[in-house]
């Protein structure tokens, strides 16, 4: 179930890519350490931003190594990396 987080996240991953001639679409990765966690999370963002430049974007851009404040409805879901250990998500 999907809960609204309020967090502040350095992105460690950034990648665009254009859907179509009036849409780029970003994605990128951060970590993020909770208070009462002593481990890091692993949080997942995806940005839409138009590539008319008449209308204003209310999404901030942002660049890899980049400390930014990440508002939304987000989902802890588990992963796993290449050998087998399970780690949580913020998607």
């Amino acid at each position: 179930m999907p809960s609204t987080i309020t967090t502040v996240c350095y992105i460690t991953d950034r990648q665009e890519s254009i859907t179509n001639k009036t849409l780029n679409v970003v994605k990128a990765a951060g970590v993020m350490r909770p208070k009462n966690n002593a481990s890091a999370l692993n949080l997942l963002l995806i940005g839409f931003y138009s590539q008319d430049k008449t209308q204003k974007s209310t999404l901030a851009s942002f660049s890899t190594e980049d400390v930014i404040l990440v508002t939304g409805k987000f989902r802890i879901i588990e992963n796993s990396d290449e050998t087998g250990k399970k780690y949580p998500v913020i998607k």
